[in-house]
């Protein structure tokens, strides 16, 4: 397979998939930078990584797996690139810390809601809102995408939404 160890030695990355990181390596602000190079994080990857504050994700990377940051209850913001084009299901299930998407992803509206390609509302980073307005044209909304939010008031869901799924 030739090298797979990132220079630092702290990532595994195979055909540009981060299949494995050094968790004891994380710095003590809690900031996750995942290297250039890498395309797509697997499943649950960082799942259950409540030491995860922030994570910035590189430039080039094009999915993100299913439930890859689930039950990180510290995790506060998350940096998306540009070239983003996959969020899987349930990736910030369980994330009650999340309060802000950044970056320059063309699917993060109001540094909130991931709202992927097919109009789909698929995340909402929500610590702390007291109200979300669902913008028009959302067809559907993920089960997960307001779970374990505990202050939030008011949801304003537009006449395009056909489905709102529920756990």
């Amino acid at each position: 397979y030739g090298k797979c160890a990132t220079a630092d030695e702290k990532f595994l990355v195979l055909d540009g998939e981060l299949i494995a990181y050094a968790a004891a390596s994380l710095p003590k602000d809690g900031t996750l930078v995942v290297p250039n190079g890498v395309k797509s994080l697997p499943q649950q990857l960082f799942r259950a990584q409540t030491k995860i504050k922030d994570v910035i994700l590189p430039e080039g990377l094009v999915t993100i797996g299913d439930r890859c940051f689930t039950y990180n209850e510290n995790l506060e913001t998350v940096t998306f690139p540009a070239s983003l084009k996959t969020l899987g299901d349930y990736v910030f299930e369980m994330c009650s810390a999340l309060r802000e998407f950044k970056g320059d992803c063309k699917y993060v509206k109001d540094g909130r809601m991931y709202i992927d390609p097919d109009n789909r509302l698929i995340a909402f980073a929500g610590y702390g809102a007291a109200e979300c307005v669902v913008p028009d044209g959302v067809i559907s909304i993920s089960g997960d995408a307001f779970r374990n939010n505990k202050t939030l008031r008011s949801l304003t869901i537009p006449r395009s939404c056909e489905t709102f799924y529920t756990n």
